[in-house]
């Protein structure tokens, strides 16, 4: 099955005849919240992906099928260093300039506020994810820097041990480390996930929250 017919099936059998020609007036009007997808539940994408080189047709295509949000994440969670944080500053920048200029169809959000606007507006919500803590390095100030940019998901581990915890990789889990503690504290309105953890990670945090 191709994404199309994917993507057709789980919108309820929806083609993207707005994008392959002819717009359904009908289906449009409902995308922007004024026909039967106003009574519809919203449809979250917590690890998505949508690539700033994806082009505008598959964003038609993903909202067609009833999706309201995707995650997006920011950098590769395996560079580690000062330069885990200067790539996850690039990505954060060229993700808003990117939405700048397709802002008919994408919407940065950081609350669930956000996301309704955007399906009233018939756009697609996007939510900025970190899969590793390596761009906080050993540094809390930068938590709050980064969810001031817009992050709004932070994972705690990527497969291998760092400043907070034990990776899923790793032959001993021991949870998280002292900072880790500290480190999901000072995120505290932020989403601070647990995938790729290993052994007490994943509880204590969520014990923690």
């Amino acid at each position: 099955m191709n994404r199309r017919d994917f993507l057709s099936r789980i919108g309820g059998g929806v083609a993207a005849a707005a994008v392959l020609g002819g717009v359904d007036p009908a289906r449009l009007a409902a995308r922007h919240g004024h026909g039967v997808l106003q009574e519809r539940p919203l449809i979250l994408d917590a690890m998505g992906e949508i690539r700033l080189t994806h082009p505008m047709e598959l964003i038609h295509e993903v909202l067609d099928s009833g999706t309201n949000m995707v995650c997006v994440t920011l950098t590769d969670p395996k560079v580690f260093g000062e330069a885990a944080l200067d790539a996850a500053l690039d990505d954060l920048l060229a993700y808003d300039r990117h939405i700048e200029q397709h802002s008919d169809l994408l919407l940065k959000a950081t609350s669930v506020a956000d996301i309704h606007r955007a399906r009233e507006g018939g756009k697609l919500a996007l939510f900025y994810l970190l899969q590793n803590t390596t761009p906080v390095h050993k540094d809390l100030d930068r938590v709050d820097m980064l969810r001031g940019l817009g992050l709004t998901s932070l994972q705690l581990t990527y497969n291998y041990q760092n400043y907070v915890g034990s990776g899923c990789r790793e032959r001993g889990g021991f949870g998280l480390t002292n900072f880790g503690h500290e480190l999901v504290a000072r995120a505290g309105g932020a989403d601070e996930r647990g995938r790729h953890a290993r052994g007490y990670v994943p509880r204590e945090h969520a014990h923690h929250g």
